[in-house]
């Protein structure tokens, strides 16, 4: 099937599958071929619980653009994190928001899953609070739950933490849900995204868009966009024990502007280099052959994209 830029086939392209998509991206993806007349094609591999590697794989092995010079680049949004394998990978470009560091390929890039509505708030500053205000809207899982709870006992931060036991607090379009989300936000300092079901988290993007600071338990090697554009270390709190994250927060919040700095740059990072229409064209670049946007100069890579 057509569509008004690109190509795909006409399942991952309907409205339904297109709900669990990344659309603003897809969309400037889509702006971005069309304005420049690039070789390449865009295919959505939306959300579906049912669709697991196996399914991905199908779609990556038997799907071609229409012209045999023509570069694919696939919007991978699934939570499984392991290796997809592709007889095709020299033509294909893979967005993924799910996998790990170890197991990245040289044709793959971290996928920032975000809210195009997003705006970035003005930085909370340390002056009128006592303690670091940290906060959480959400389902407490198996990796949250260690720094959740850690957190709550350390009578030196504020935890202003609101817990589910569904998704989305059961009502994924729950405009109160939402509302709750941005509340809580903007009343933080710093707020935990650590991963869901899949390796990564949406609301890890969606903090830094509205300038807070991330926090995450990493411990399942977290992959992170764009690492030879963006110096991670400048945003989030990332660490592989609770005991690490809390000296970092009390650590920041000792050094007078430190906390305000460190949302602007969060916000600043996000609006500059991960936001859609940015990324867009960080991807592009890269597709038609400009490679500094590598993963990692020194990882393994199982397959080598051809001259693209």
């Amino acid at each position: 099937a057509k569509m008004e830029h690109g190509w795909c086939n006409e399942n991952a392209c309907s409205s339904d599958s297109l709900r669990w998509a990344p659309r603003a991206l897809i969309t400037a993806l889509q702006d971005e071929v069309a304005k420049q007349k690039l070789p390449v094609y865009i295919y959505p591999i939306p959300l579906v619980s049912v669709r697991g590697p196996a399914y991905i794989e199908k779609v990556l092995n038997t799907t071609s653009p229409p012209q045999a010079l023509c570069t694919t680049v696939f919007v991978v949004v699934n939570d499984y994190e392991g290796i997809l394998y592709s007889n095709q990978s020299c033509r294909q470009i893979l967005l993924r928001a799910s996998s790990r560091r170890s197991s990245l390929q040289s044709n793959e890039l971290v996928l920032p899953w975000t809210d195009p509505e997003l705006r970035a708030y003005p930085p909370l500053p340390r002056m009128g609070f006592e303690k670091p205000a940290i906060g959480f809207v959400g389902r407490s899982n198996k990796f949250r739950r260690p720094l959740i709870y850690a957190l709550q006992k350390d009578k030196r931060i504020h935890t202003n933490f609101t817990l589910h036991y569904r998704w989305w607090g059961g009502s994924r379009d729950s405009e109160v849900a939402a509302i709750n989300f941005m509340d809580n936000l903007a009343a933080s300092h710093f707020v935990i995204s650590t991963r869901g079901a899949g390796n990564y988290a949406m609301r890890f993007y969606q903090v830094m868009a509205s300038g807070r600071v991330p926090i995450v338990h990493d411990v399942s090697e977290l992959a992170l966009p764009l690492p030879r554009l963006v110096n991670w270390a400048e945003c989030p709190i990332i660490a592989n024990t609770t005991d690490k994250i809390v000296q970092e927060i009390l650590r920041l919040w000792s050094i007078s502007g430190e906390i305000e700095r460190r949302q602007a740059r969060c916000a600043q990072i996000f609006h500059r280099h991960l936001a859609p229409k940015p990324f867009a064209r960080h991807v592009l670049r890269w597709a038609m052959g400009q490679h500094a946007i590598e993963q990692s100069p020194s990882r393994r890579n199982r397959s080598v994209p051809c001259n693209l």
